[in-house]
C-alpha cells in the first residue's frame, strides 16, 4: 500500500475530479460506503447495533453523514450528532444532510459544551461511535468545546471508528500537539497517510484500513511519498536454486571489519551471510579477529590484514583491490573501529570497485559526512539514528521526531541508497523510491542486530541472480531480517531476543516466505 502526504492526497482528489471527471459527491458517497464496509468487516453485521456518528462541518463530517445513511440502510439504529449549524456545512456535506433528513434518523444539532453534555449517555450506550469531526488536514491543537467532545468520546465510547484520521491528529504529524481521539479502527481514504503508519501517531489510529473510493491506483502511485513494503516488492525472492547449481552461482562475499577488541560483529555478519545463502564468505581482518572467527564460523575463509593499534591497517591497498575484483559483494564496517587510514581505505574501495557494497557501523563512522559524496548506485548505507546524525549533520532531536521525512529528504538530495534502521525501518533508493518495512519488533533493539542485517544484505547481494535485481535484493534482505526476528520472538520473547536468534530463525523465515506468507499477520 502507498502512503500520501495530506497535500498529495488533496492533489490526487483534484486530479480524480478534474482529469477523470469524478464528481466530488461520488467520492464522498464512496467514502461513506467504504467506512460502513470496514465497520462490518471489523465488528460484524451492523443490523440492530446502536451507532452514533459525531460530525463536524467539513468534508470529513460529510463523510460521516453518508455513513449514517448507509448504516441505516443496513439495519443499524443510527443517531447523528452534528457539531455545527447545517447552514455552515460545506456544499457536499449539506447535500447529504438534506438527503438524510428524509430518513428515520435522529439528528441532534450541538454547538456548545452545555448541550453536548445531554448526549453523554447516548455516547456511552452506543455500540460504536463514529468520529467524523476533523479530517487529515487538521492543524494545531483542539480548542473550544471540541476539546470536551473528544475527551468524552475517549472516556465513554465502547468502540471508536475514525474516518480518515482520529480527530485532532494531522495526517502528516507523527507527534500530535494536543487532545485527540484514540480510535479502535481508522478508515483512511484512498491511501495511508504518514500518521497512520509511523510512530507515534499510528498507535492512536488503532487498526487502520484503506477505503476504496474509486480513485485509479496509478494516480496514487505517482504521488506517493513511500510504500509499505510487502512480498510483492521482491517477487523473485527467495531465489529458487537450480539442481545443477554450485557455490559459485551464489557469490563470494567479503566482510571487511573487526578489530582487536571487537570480533563479535564480524562473526555475526559472516554467519548471517552464510545463512542468507552466500556461496562463499571471506572475512578480511586482523589476525586476532581471524582466529576468533575461525573458531566460530568454520565455513568462512580469511584474508589477513596488518594490525596497527588494534585496528585494520591495509599497507598494500593495490593487492587488496586485486583480491576484491573477482568477488561479488563487500560489507564494510562491523566492529572495525575508526582511524584516518581506514577512512582512506574505504574511500578508495568505494571509488574503485563496481560490486555491491554495504557500509555499516564503523564504516559509516569513518566516513561521517563524506557519505554525501558517494553516489554509486550499488552502495547501500545502513545507519541507525545515531550514525545517521553523524553522516547527515541533522540534529538527533530532529531525527527522533521525524526520522522518515529526514531520511527520505537525505536520500533524494544526495542520491544515496539508505537503510535507516529502527522501528519500521526506512529503505530509500537514490532514484527516489522509498519503502517502510512493517515487520520487526522491539526485541531487535539489541547489540548485533545491525551486524546481522549487514551480513544478510551482503549474502543476498553477492548472489548472481540478486546482483541484477539490486532494489528487490535490498528490500528482501531488510524484510527477511525482521521476519526472522518476528518468528524468533514468538518463542524467545522480546526481552530475551538476541542477535544470533535472528540468524537461527532465518531458515524458518525463508521457508515461511516460500510456503505460507499469507498467515503472517495472524500468526506473528
Amino acid at each position: 500500500m502507498y502512503v500520501l502526504t495530506v497535500k498529495d492526497s488533496r492533489a490526487v482528489d483534484s486530479i480524480a475530479m478534474g482529469d477523470y471527471r469524478f464528481p466530488s459527491e461520488l467520492l464522498m458517497e464512496n467514502a461513506g460506503r467504504s467506512v460502513v464496509d470496514a465497520i462490518e468487516n471489523s465488528f460484524g453485521e451492523v443490523e440492530g447495533k446502536l451507532i452514533t456518528i459525531v460530525s463536524g462541518k467539513g468534508n470529513n463530517g460529510g463523510d460521516g453523514i453518508v455513513v449514517a445513511r448507509h448504516l441505516y440502510n443496513r439495519g443499524a439504529i443510527v443517531y447523528l450528532i452534528l457539531l455545527t449549524s447545517p447552514s455552515k456545512l460545506n456544499r457536499d456535506p449539506r447535500i447529504n444532510y438534506k438527503i438524510l433528513k428524509n430518513y428515520n434518523v435522529d439528528i441532534f444539532i450541538v454547538k456548545d459544551e452545555k448541550k453536548w453534555k445531554k448526549y453523554l449517555d447516548l455516547i456511552e450506550e452506543s455500540d460504536i461511535v463514529v468520529d467524523a469531526i476533523f479530517g487529515t488536514g487538521f492543524k494545531g491543537s483542539v480548542k473550544g468545546f471540541y476539546n470536551a467532545v473528544i475527551r468524552d468520546i475517549n472516556d465513554k465510547a465502547k468502540a471508536i471508528v475514525s474516518i480518515d484520521i482520529p480527530s485532532g491528529i494531522n495526517g502528516d504529524t507523527l507527534i500530535p500537539e494536543g487532545n485527540h481521539i484514540y480510535a479502535d479502527l481508522t478508515v483512511s481514504m484512498a491511501s495511508f497517510k504518514p500518521a497512520h503508519v509511523l510512530p507515534h501517531s499510528e498507535e492512536y489510529c488503532g487498526h487502520t484500513v484503506v477505503g476504496d473510493i474509486g480513485i485509479p491506483p496509478e494516480i496514487i502511485q505517482e504521488r506517493a511519498l513511500f510504500k509499505i513494503l510487502s512480498p510483492e516488492d521482491f517477487p523473485f525472492f527467495p531465489i529458487e536454486r537450480d539442481l545443477n547449481s554450485h557455490k559459485g552461482d551464489f557469490g563470494h562475499l567479503v566482510i571487511l571489519g573487526g578489530s582487536r577488541d571487537k570480533s563479535g560483529a564480524v562473526i555475526m555478519a559472516a554467519k548471517a551471510a552464510l545463512r542468507a545463502g552466500a556461496g562463499l564468505v571471506t572475512v578480511a581482518s586482523v589476525p586476532s579477529v581471524i582466529e576468533r572467527v575461525a573458531n566460530s564460523v568454520p565455513e568462512a575463509m580469511f584474508y589477513p590484514l596488518e594490525e596497527r593499534d588494534g585496528l585494520i591497517y591495509c599497507k598494500d591497498q593495490k593487492e587488496f583491490l586485486n583480491f576484491l575484483k573477482d568477488k561479488t559483494a563487500l560489507v564494510i564496517g562491523p566492529g572495525m573501529g575508526v582511524s584516518d587510514e581506514l577512512k582512506k581505505l574505504i574511500l578508495k574501495l568505494t571509488k574503485e570497485l563496481s560490486i555491491p557494497i554495504i557500509i555499516d557501523a564503523d564504516g559509516l563512522n569513518n566516513l561521517k559526512e563524506g557519505v554525501k559524496k558517494i553516489k554509486k548506485r550499488n552502495i547501500v548505507f545502513t545507519p541507525h539514528p545515531g550514525e545517521f546524525e553523524r553522516i547527515s549533520g541533522i540534529k538527533k532531536e530532529k531525527i527522533k521526531n521525524n526520522r522518515w521525512v529526514e531520511g527520505i529528504e537525505f536520500s533524494k538530495k544526495y542520491g544515496t541508497n539508505l537503510v535507516l534502521k529502527g522501528y519500521k525501518t526506512l529503505i530509500c533508493f537514490g532514484d527516489g523510491d522509498c519503502y517502510v518495512n512493517p515487520a520487526g519488533n522491539p526485541g531487535m533493539a539489541t547489540g548485533g542486530s545491525g551486524d546481522v542485517l549487514s551480513g544478510i544484505l551482503g549474502g543476498i547481494l553477492a548472489q548472481k541472480e540478486a546482483s541484477s535485481l539490486f532494489e528487490s535484493s535490498v528490500l528482501f534482505s531488510v524484510f527477511i531480517h525482521s521476519l526472522a526476528a518476528d518468528l524468533a520472538v514468538g518463542e524467545k520473547g522480546e526481552d530475551s531476543l538476541i542477535a544470533t536468534d535472528i540468524i537461527d530463525y532465518l531458515p524458518k523465515a525463508f521457508g515461511y516466505l516460500r510456503e505460507d506468507y499469507e498467515g503472517y499477520d495472524e500468526e506473528v
